[in-house]
């Protein structure tokens, strides 16, 4: 039957996971997971949304104008195309993006690198040379260059190659893009000057164009620098200075390039630049668009080793600025989907005259600040485009280009000082540093694609640097999330190994771990046998760096164990994942030589491990214990004591209660049935405990407390005897709540309170919130300071507390060991030992107010029985509390060296919360 039904169960299960898997998989969800705005614009709130979108169109859209006229003479095609170039890609991103606030269109460094293709590949008519095999126009060339873009991109789409891009880092970026504005700005410099300069490629090109520039300045056009520098001010003290000004109004900022461009079309107008100063201008602009073709396929081939790089570095700055924005709006983009977008937007838009395009940051930012909520302000940013394609054309062939130029170089401020990121990453990291600067100095001294290459293949070479050349960091001190930082003790050195173990840098580790060892080994001339004791070496290898090991680096963790073996030094090693473990399991001869507890998961375990290894007792006996008898410290360590201790008080507190048992069933009297009921309650949970202890008789006494607290758990959830009277309440509960307001549990010891203390008094409440908060702030008063020198002061508070007459609880190597168990020692003990005294107290307090306070109106008979049962409680509580009282009060905390013993106190908490709790009994966390 079981089977049957599991095997129901697995095929229904089946089932709706077919069905989820089909619902993912529907043509339905495929359509619009690579269609995005089939999602969004079902969607799209016109109220809120339209505003913004309008807004950053028209902004965006103007700033389309001027700058896709100035990249596109970059890219070697007639101004116009780059405004063509941004109208259809743009468009068909608007269906396929998940970018909400990126703008798409030309951009200074794939408009220069495809000028630099289409001057190596296609040279202009009367070349000596056509790699293509004749000439070429550009405008052929561009589209069959877009078209192969775009393919590229969409097949890393479907290889899901978006995260190769992971590996363009972001100093690699920053110096990249530096280094091609250099090429961008040299590439100006002819139209600044009004001069005429060949163009160059390969290494060097930058050097060669600035010493052509040199020799061609007798020829400067002195009109065209004037226009390019009064330009170059113009725009650059406007972003400076009235931008901000006006930001702090309106978040559109002012349109300075349009401004420039009507500007200079004005001036040119009226002065005829073109013919009586010789100032080169745009010259014909068509009206409306060309026929749409298909682009030359004849040529691709050639077209590759340019067509990759182009669109890498298109896609890569569609996601830099597009990761930006998401992280700002919460909202994701998929890198994949990118991917597709991007291609299908470099295909789409082939069939006309255009060249590559990716995100531009200026726009983008733009955008952005001009409130965009999504890729609908497209519509209006490529509205405006097309009225100035369709109608605005021709008035812009007066031109200037040395206008274009200026546009070109203000918008590289913002590249050039990236410069300033220099400084933070050499202090930083001196690899990014140096990517930054390869990256950089790459694509200046030779072209935009072999800087790219020679960049990343260096960004790709450093990480090979930094696993075989990791670091060793050497740890002072311990830090857990639930205790102070503490100090490490002298004789431990802690060492952080920051990369994968592997052949590439097992040399190094070897090398570092053979100088910690030899740093470790003890010194053998001490002049007594307490120096020797403290100079022994534990050395604790940090291993959470360590994601993987092969074959040579299971080789040095045995070395390491066996040199450290030969030169009597404990080496451990803390917090190798559960992955690397698995591997060194697997070797049989790695097991033979390396036991497995040398390996622990953090750091305080390893510390506290070979503390107590390490302990010699009868060393601190002699120095530490002198005023603890010897007998005592013998008894106290002896096993045999700590077996007779569990088989007395459980025996003698079986014996009491079944004595108290028969005192609560003599009692014959009716009124006195709830408290026979709650009393009868109480004496079973001390009953059925004491039953289990004697049982076990082992040390972890916190099985029948759990097993206990479970039941106590479930009668308070409703499994409950209906105990209506409030006599009695008080006492079971006083404890529960201490316990909770101790341990940190404010929340349930107020809810327990505010249910319990609804018939007291307020001089009651406030005698109750005091004396609960008052022991809880003292036990935890020293753990509230977190400076290093507040120590002394936190060992003279425990002092205070803590019944302790000598030094040694309060060293450093007991108190890491504290910190290193979680509360069983300093914070539990303390813990405990206040607790007891107020659970003793309370109970006491709560019996007699049970017996004699609440009902004096009873037979002489009763009140016998009375008086017997408070005595068989007074000894239930008082025998195994005396038994662990006694060796705290006699030797101090000398009991706790022996970490066997430590556990003496469990019965004494298990009985007084059995004796004095009712609902909550046993919720002290004393032992996780």
């Amino acid at each position: 039957m079981k089977e049957n039904v599991y095997q129901s169960c697995t095929i229904e299960g089946n089932k709706n996971g077919a069905k989820k898997i089909k619902k993912k998989w529907s043509l339905k969800n495929v359509i619009v997971k690579h269609v995005p705005i089939l999602e969004w614009l079902p969607n799209y709130s016109w109220k809120s949304h339209l505003h913004g979108d309008l807004i950053a169109g028209l902004t965006v859209g103007i700033m389309h104008v001027p700058q896709g006229m100035a990249y596109a003479s970059l890219a070697g095609v007639p101004p116009v195309y780059g405004m063509y170039s941004s109208f259809f890609a743009s468009l068909i991103y608007m269906f396929f993006g998940t970018a909400r606030h990126i703008s798409i269109g030309v951009f200074a460094v794939a408009s220069m690198m495809v000028g630099a293709a289409r001057l190596r590949l296609a040279p202009d008519a009367g070349a000596d040379f056509y790699p293509l095999g004749g000439y070429v126009e550009p405008l052929i060339f561009t589209s069959a260059l877009t078209f192969l873009t775009g393919t590229i991109q969409i097949l890393m789409g479907i290889l899901r190659l978006g995260f190769l891009t992971t590996y363009l880092s972001d100093p690699l970026i920053s110096g990249f893009t530096t280094g091609a504005a250099f090429h961008v700005f040299t590439s100006q410099l002819n139209k600044v000057f009004g001069v005429k300069l060949a163009r160059h490629e390969g290494i060097g090109m930058i050097v060669k164009m600035l010493r052509d520039l040199f020799l061609s300045l007798n020829a400067t056009n002195f009109m065209a620098l004037a226009i390019s520098l009064g330009g170059i001010v113009f725009l650059d003290v406007g972003k400076t200075f009235l931008n901000p000004l006006v930001k702090k109004v309106s978040p559109i900022p002012p349109p300075l390039e349009l401004i420039l461009v009507i500007f200079g079309v004005v001036i040119s107008s009226i002065f005829g630049l073109k013919d009586n100063f010789g100032v080169s201008v745009v010259n014909e602009i068509p009206r409306g668009f060309p026929l749409p073709s298909l682009p030359h396929l004849n040529f691709l081939p050639q077209l590759l080793p340019d067509a990759i790089p182009i669109a890498i570095v298109c896609y890569m700055f569609v996601m830099s600025m597009g990761k930006l924005f998401a992280k700002k709006h919460k909202y994701k983009t998929d890198a994949t989907q990118e991917l597709y977008a991007c291609g299908l937007a470099g295909i789409g838009s082939s069939f006309f005259p255009v060249y590559p395009v990716g995100a531009s940051l200026s726009r983008s930012s733009v955008c952005e600040m001009s409130g965009a909520n999504t890729q609908f302000y497209t519509v209006f940013s490529s509205f405006l485009l097309l009225t100035v394609i369709l109608f605005l054309g021709p008035l812009l062939e007066p031109l200037p280009m040395c206008i274009l130029s200026a546009i070109v170089i203000v918008s590289l401020k913002s590249l050039f000082l990236q410069v300033k990121e220099l400084p933070r990453l050499w202090r930083v990291c001196r690899y990014d540093f140096t990517i930054w600067l390869v990256a950089c100095l790459s694509t200046i001294l030779t072209d935009v694609t072999t800087g790219l290459i020679i960049s990343l293949v260096f960004s790709l070479f450093t990480l090979v640097l930094r696993q075989q050349w990791p670091t060793f960091t050497s740890s002072t001190e311990i830090h857990l999330d639930e205790t102070p930082r503490q100090h490490i003790p002298e004789n431990v050195e802690i060492l952080k190994f920051s990369a994968s173990l592997n052949f590439a840098n097992v040399t190094i580790f070897t090398d570092k771990m053979s100088d910690a060892i030899a740093r470790s080994f003890p010194e053998m001339h001490a002049e007594s046998e307490a120096e020797n004791i403290l100079e022994k070496r534990i050395l604790i290898v940090d291993c959470s760096a360590i994601s993987y090991v092969d074959s040579m680096g299971i080789d040095a963790i045995k070395d390491t164990y066996v040199d450290a073996r030969k030169s009597q030094v404990s080496v451990l090693f803390s917090g190798l994942p559960e992955e690397v473990l698995s591997i060194l399991r697997l070797d049989e001869i790695f097991n033979e030589k390396v036991p497995q507890d040398i390996f622990f998961p953090t750091i305080d375990r390893c510390v506290l491990a070979n503390t107590v290894k390490n302990m010699d007792l009868d060393f601190y006996r002699k120095n530490n214990y002198t005023k603890c008898p010897p007998r005592f410290l013998e008894s106290f360590e002896n096993p045999t004591y700590i077996r007779t201790v569990y088989f007395t008080t459980a025996f003698l507190s079986i014996i009491l209660s079944l004595y108290t048992f028969y005192l609560i069933q003599t009692v014959k009297e009716k009124r006195m049935k709830s408290v026979k009921n709650v009393l009868f309650q109480l004496q079973a949970w001390a009953f059925v405990t004491n039953i289990i202890s004697n049982i076990l008789v082992t040390p972890y006494m916190f099985i029948p407390s759990m097993a206990v607290g479970s039941l106590g758990l479930l009668e308070y959830l409703g499994v409950n005897f209906k105990v209506q009277a409030y006599v009695g309440q008080t006492c079971y509960d006083y404890l529960a709540v201490a316990v909770l307001t101790v341990f940190e549990d404010r929340h349930n010891s107020i809810s327990t309170i505010s249910y319990r203390f609804k018939l007291q008094s307020k001089k009651s409440k406030f005698l109750f919130y005091f004396l609960n908060y008052f022991y809880a702030s003292i036990v935890f008063l020293p753990y509230v300071f977190e400076k290093d020198d507040t120590d002394n002061r936190k060992m003279e508070i425990l002092k205070n507390i803590i019944p302790c007459p000598n030094e040694i609880f309060f060293s450093s190597v007991t108190h890491i060991m504290s910190a290193a168990i979680e509360r069983t020692a300093v914070l539990t003990f303390s813990a405990g030992f206040v607790i007891a005294l107020q659970g003793s107290f309370f109970t006491f307090h709560s019996i007699y107010h049970l017996i004699f306070a609440i009902d004096t109106k009873l037979s002489a008979a009763t009140r016998k029985l009375q008086k017997m049962f408070l005595l068989s409680m007074f000894l239930q509580v008082m025998i195994p509390f005396i038994v662990v009282a006694l060796p705290l009060l006699g030797c101090g905390f000398a009991i706790l060296i022996n970490f066997n013993s430590q556990f003496l106190s469990c019965h004494s908490f298990l009985a007084i919360g059995m004796y004095s709790m009712h609902n909550r009994s046993t919720e002290i966390p004393f032992l996780k």
